[in-house]
C-alpha cells in the first residue's frame, strides 16, 4: 500500500471524502497541499511498522468541517488518528489545578504511577 492509499483509507474511515479535505500539510497550517497535489507526492511505499518513523510528525489532513487527522506513532509504528474540533467556551464549568507532572503529584500527597498520568489523576480528582 502506498502512503496515498493509506491516507485515502483513513479519510474514508473518518467518514469524510477527498472533497472534504481543505489541505494536507503542517499542523500550524503554513505548509499546505491540495488533495491532488498530495496524490502526486505521496504515491510511494514506506515501512509503517516498528523501527523509526518516516513520515513528518506534524503532518495533518485538515477538513472543511474543522476536524483533522494527525500522525501518531508508537515505537516507530505509524498511522493516522482522526480528531474532531475541540470546542470550549468561557462559560464552561472548570476548576483550576496545580500539578502538571508525576513529581509534583507526590509533593501534593497524591499517589500516581510512574508515567502516563493525566491531569485528573495527578491532581487527585480521580484515583486508580
Amino acid at each position: 500500500m502506498t502512503f496515498y492509499e493509506e491516507t485515502i483509507e483513513a479519510i474514508e474511515e473518518s467518514g469524510h471524502t477527498e472533497d472534504d479535505v481543505m489541505f494536507i500539510g503542517s499542523r500550524d497550517g503554513t505548509l499546505r497541499l491540495s488533495i491532488s497535489e498530495f496524490a502526486l507526492r505521496s504515491a510511494f511505499k514506506y515501512n509503517n511498522g516498528f523501527g523509526s518513523a518516516q513520515i513528518a510528525r506534524d503532518l495533518i489532513v485538515y477538513f472543511k468541517d474543522k476536524s483533522h487527522m494527525e500522525r501518531s506513532e508508537y515505537d516507530g509504528s505509524e498511522w493516522w488518528d482522526y480528531n474532531v474540533e475541540l470546542s470550549y467556551s468561557e462559560s464552561d464549568k472548570y476548576k483550576p489545578y496545580e500539578c502538571l507532572c508525576i513529581g509534583q503529584a507526590g509533593d501534593l500527597g497524591f499517589r500516581v504511577s510512574c508515567g502516563w498520568g493525566d491531569l485528573a489523576e495527578m491532581n487527585g480528582s480521580r484515583r486508580k
